[in-house]
């Protein structure tokens, strides 16, 4: 059903709306350019997949796998994602406003230049993805673990980490991304390491 509303929004040049897809598995599929507007996605697998400058708009993905799809360039607009997987996706250069994201993995996932605004992040694993040249305003990250995640040159200025896991993160040579950055004291001492200090 949904590889059939793909190929008929391509060809019409259509968007896909008000569509409940459940136990969907699609292979190889390209999607990209296409818009998606009170779209549900649930326990859908999307395997090497092509969403590249996709839109979504008021819709969800509900225990989803979308790991090693491509989103670069995709738009997120107050959709929600729980339960799901998306471990190296790329999703460079995406833009996402008034977004939840709860109880998911994103490790290994590339954000790089991509774009936040007013959203919530919890519960969820970005363990070694890469947030290089990313824009952040208004976000609230809760329970997240960005274990050894590359923040370089992120501007972290007034986002809360202090209920996140931040070892071992990367960052340029001179810190000036953690300029402003709300931390706890478990997260200064890991940090102190990262700038060559020793906590006695």
């Amino acid at each position: 059903m949904l590889a059939e509303l793909i190929r008929r929004a391509q060809d019409e040049n259509e968007s896909v709306c008000d569509e409940v897809f459940e136990g969907e598995l699609l292979t190889d599929e390209n999607m990209s350019q296409i818009e998606f507007e009170r779209v549900r996605f649930v326990k859908c697998r999307f395997e090497h997949c092509n969403f590249d400058h996709a839109a979504f708009y008021h819709g969800k993905f509900v225990n989803c796998d979308f790991s090693n799809c491509s989103f670069v360039g995709s738009y997120w607009k107050k959709m929600e994602i729980a339960g799901s997987k998306g471990n190296g996706a790329r999703l460079s250069e995406a833009v996402f406003k008034e977004c939840r994201i709860e109880e998911s993995l994103f490790d290994y996932a590339d954000f790089s230049q991509s774009s936040w605004e007013a959203c919530a992040v919890g519960n969820s694993k970005f363990r070694e993805s890469f947030w290089t040249e990313v824009k952040l305003k208004k976000v609230n990250f809760q329970a997240v673990d960005f274990c050894r995640s590359d923040f370089f040159k992120t501007r972290l200025a007034g986002i809360d980490f202090s209920g996140c896991i931040i070892d071992g993160i990367q960052i340029s040579t001179g810190f000036a991304e953690l300029r402003g950055i709300k931390i706890g004291l478990e997260q200064a001492v890991s940090l102190a390491g990262l700038l060559g200090a020793e906590v006695v």
